[in-house]
């Protein structure tokens, strides 16, 4: 017990010390899916309107859900994530660059599979992350493009 104190002290006063508690991703309010060039890597938020909005100008959507049911239905066009490699080989054949915009979805806020692999994306080099979190529920509410 003194030692987990000991540990979480000085955690506390060192400047690298490590993050307790996750902190929630930014829902940008504005975004440039133009713009190449980035200073940092970004993972930030979708809400529908921009994942729409993406999904129309071509940008690829990666199911993060199990492969199961990524064939019960999914975004048309999405890339399936169950076998990473595949999914990697997809994605550099389609954008040639990874500084290129992607967005990964699952099914719905509860589900943290797209951020987990929107982490593994960003691991792997690619620099333009978003995150759709109302998932497959809140495109298949709209009424949006899926296939079956």
């Amino acid at each position: 017990m003194v030692s987990t104190i000991i540990a979480l002290s000085v955690n506390a006063i060192n400047p690298n010390g490590i993050t307790l508690l996750a902190k929630d991703l930014p829902q940008l309010a504005k975004i440039d899916i133009t713009t190449t060039e980035v200073s940092e890597p970004i993972i930030a938020t979708l809400s529908l309107e921009q994942a729409k909005s993406f999904y129309d100008s071509g940008i690829p959507f990666i199911d993060a859900r199990h492969d199961e049911y990524y064939h019960e239905g999914h975004i048309k066009g999405a890339i399936p994530s169950d076998n990473y490699m595949e999914m990697i080989f997809t994605l550099d054949s389609l954008l040639g660059k990874k500084t290129a915009p992607i967005v990964t979805y699952c099914d719905g806020d509860d589900c943290g599979s797209s951020e987990e692999l929107a982490y593994d994306l960003q691991s792997s080099g690619y620099t333009k992350i978003y995150i759709f979190v109302g998932g497959w529920t809140e495109w298949t509410n709209a009424n949006y493009p899926v296939s079956k």
